[in-house]
């Protein structure tokens, strides 16, 4: 679940804020988005974002403290925009319940940070008390095609959301919705299935049963139960519907939030001082009273790995032609071709996909974050002798890279690795080496046993052959029964076949095992 609005920045909690957050994770919250609302709290808020990878923040002035506001303010607002941890302008809008702020000064601010959020390209969050028509009329004028925003707290009617509907705004819920008053109901059944999403506004619109309460992020779970119940799905499906939607409007991607919550749950690094040997066996797993001493346990001897890699071979070729003939016999005699300039020129990519490369893989720990690796593949590509006629291409490819794992302590470990290729490819003909770059992203598992540590690996890898293979045979044109080169019946003793100039990717995801022997 994801709590789009939540001030959990607020003095209601400053006495349990982390307790308040731990529950937030334990009850399946994997992102909370915490609105600004003006500068001079700004900096706590800023703290306590900084403080979580999972927690998120709007930046902009509420319109109750648009009269204090300056133009100073929203050059610190358009600064502000670039900071990672900002997803949103926002809480920004009109509040005509509350005589805090003239009407016409709110809709000056207002304005101008929907012009920001235009400028960053990041969507706004959208305050509304009895301010309806202003509040539409301005993002109606405002929105030219690249405006994105939300309005928090819908409690709108359906004419109401029709209008935010036709230029594009998304709707979000509240515990407004589980009031026994609440007259939402045909609200919540109209909004499309992908314009909504959910939130608490906490400390403030505590859902049913607890009103009366202060609310918190826990408490989301129970919109969606409303939202659920309402529309007449489960629970699950609304909890996917709307993390979804969440994500793709704040732009929020759900390998930053895995990534992220695998980091924060991991163990700290342990004191060796406290270090506790005692350990039990459990289905041949060992488990420990700490965690963070049982990963400290199996990671420390994690040096020397060895294993076996077997992946997904895809070769993609950008070939440049060159048409050539033999000067006479023998034609298979390579000091015979001689190319013509008018045979140039001609171009086109080819891929092979799905092929099967094997080989094995050594690893070695140089601290509990940085690994170096070095892998030998091989592969056999018989897609040129099926449409060409020609022999197989075998790769031999030597891979050594450089790991960084984000998270060692964690038992699933995210990995980004670079390094340098060199690749042996023979296509029957003639035998090259060329030397190139390889990157990816990896996800490994820590499966300690008693007899060391196994280390299944996924990866990702692309490998970019940098320079050309120059007059590779990639055609011949072969007497279809004696398998002969055909000769040019004009030319007495001339043979032909076309080559190319060759420019080469490998993409390789592959699955790696790994064994850490026991020291």
């Amino acid at each position: 679940m994801i709590d789009t609005h939540a001030h959990i920045d607020a003095d209601a909690f400053n006495e349990d804020r982390d307790a308040m957050l731990k529950r937030a994770w334990d009850a399946g919250m994997v992102a909370i988005v915490v609105p600004d609302i003006k500068p001079a709290d700004r900096a706590r808020l800023v703290e306590i974002v900084n403080s979580d990878p999972r927690i998120f923040r709007g930046i902009g002035i509420h319109p109750h403290d648009a009269g204090n506001a300056s133009t100073a303010d929203l050059d610190e607002i358009e600064r502000h925009c670039t900071d990672g941890k900002v997803v949103a302008i926002g809480e920004i809008g009109l509040d005509y319940y509350y005589d805090f702020c003239p009407p016409d000064i709110q809709k000056l601010y207002f304005r101008e940070q929907i012009r920001i959020a235009k400028r960053s390209g990041l969507p706004v969050i959208v305050h509304n008390r009895d301010s309806d028509d202003d509040v539409l009329g301005i993002l109606e004028e405002e929105q030219d095609g690249t405006l994105n925003g939300v309005l928090h707290c819908f409690s709108g009617d359906t004419g109401i959301l029709e209008r935010a509907l036709r230029i594009g705004l998304h709707i979000s819920f509240t515990g407004n919705i589980t009031f026994k008053r609440s007259t939402l109901d045909d609200v919540v059944r109209a909004v499309p299935t992908d314009r909504y999403m959910i939130e608490t506004d906490s400390p403030y619109m505590t859902p049913a049963p607890h009103r009366g309460k202060r609310n918190e992020p826990t408490h989301v779970r129970l919109v969606a139960q409303k939202l659920a119940e309402i529309r007449g799905m489960t629970l699950d499906e609304i909890i996917d519907i709307t993390t979804v939607t969440a994500k793709r409007f704040f732009a929020i991607s759900l390998l930053f939030l895995v990534l992220c919550a695998t980091a924060i749950a991991q163990p700290n690094v342990p004191n060796e001082d406290d270090f506790d040997t005692d350990f039990a066996y459990d289905n041949a797993m060992i488990t420990y009273e700490a965690d963070s001493l049982a990963w400290e346990r199996w990671l420390k001897p994690r040096k020397l790995g060895i294993g076996f890699s077997l992946g997904s071979f895809t070769v993609v070729e950008n070939q440049q032609f060159t048409q050539r003939f033999t000067r006479g016999e023998p034609p298979n005699n390579p000091k015979n071709w001689a190319t013509f300039a008018e045979g140039t020129g001609a171009k086109r990519s080819f891929t092979y996909e799905g092929l099967i490369a094997f080989g094995g893989t050594l690893t070695y720990g140089l601290t509990d974050h940085w690994f170096v690796e070095g892998t030998y593949m091989y592969s056999k590509n018989v897609g040129p002798a099926e449409s060409f006629g020609l022999d197989p291409i075998v790769t031999q490819l030597i891979e050594t890279a450089v790991h960084y794992s984000l998270n060692p302590y964690g038992r699933v470990n995210f990995i980004a690795f670079t390094g340098v290729t060199t690749a042996l490819i023979d296509d029957g003909t003639s035998s090259s080496t060329k030397f190139g770059v390889n990157y990816g992203m990896a996800i490994g598992v820590n499966l300690p046993t008693s007899f060391g540590l196994l280390y299944p690996m996924v990866s990702v890898r692309f490998n970019s052959m940098l320079g050309s293979d120059k007059g590779r045979v990639i055609e011949r044109y072969p007497d279809l029964v004696t398998g002969e080169l055909i000769e040019n019946p004009d030319v007495p003793g001339q043979f032909s076949e076309s080559r190319a100039d060759i420019s080469t990717l490998f993409a390789l995801p592959r699955l790696t095992l790994l064994f850490y022997p026991k020291f």
